[in-house]
């Protein structure tokens, strides 16, 4: 399952943030061998920054999917987990999730509990 910003270095397809900018940060799980010039960050995962220009595709995933009954918007994926959101007001039917204003749930879940996935894929223009 795949959610979020992605881009292609090197014929590998990596997880990606700000895939509009200049320079891309690369995301790899810990559980994965390090990649080429990737380095543990503080989010316990691998890193890497690369200039845009060194990649062969940059696109965004949307995807959404059911979690225990409810539909919900998956935000990325990072390995065997994937942060979701929806709409709730009944913050105490999901514990293991966070309850915000206006009735946003958001969490992080294991990706073999979500079905029913739907993935559009969006191509960014290098």
């Amino acid at each position: 399952m795949r959610a979020g910003a992605y881009a292609a270095l090197d014929g590998v397809t990596y997880r990606a943030k700000n895939v509009r900018g200049p320079s891309i940060l690369l995301l790899a799980p810990l559980s994965d061998p390090q990649p080429p010039g990737f380095e543990r960050d503080n989010h316990r995962r691998w890193s890497r920054r690369v200039e845009r220009s060194q990649f062969t595709r940059t696109f965004v995933v949307k995807t959404t999917a059911v979690w225990k009954g409810q539909q919900v918007t998956v935000r990325s994926v990072l390995g065997d987990r994937a942060t979701i959101e929806f709409g709730s007001q009944d913050a105490s039917r999901w514990p293991e999730l966070t309850h915000h204003k206006h009735g946003l749930m958001t969490g992080t879940v294991p990706v073999d509990s979500l079905s029913d996935v739907t993935e559009e894929v969006i191509e960014i223009p290098l």
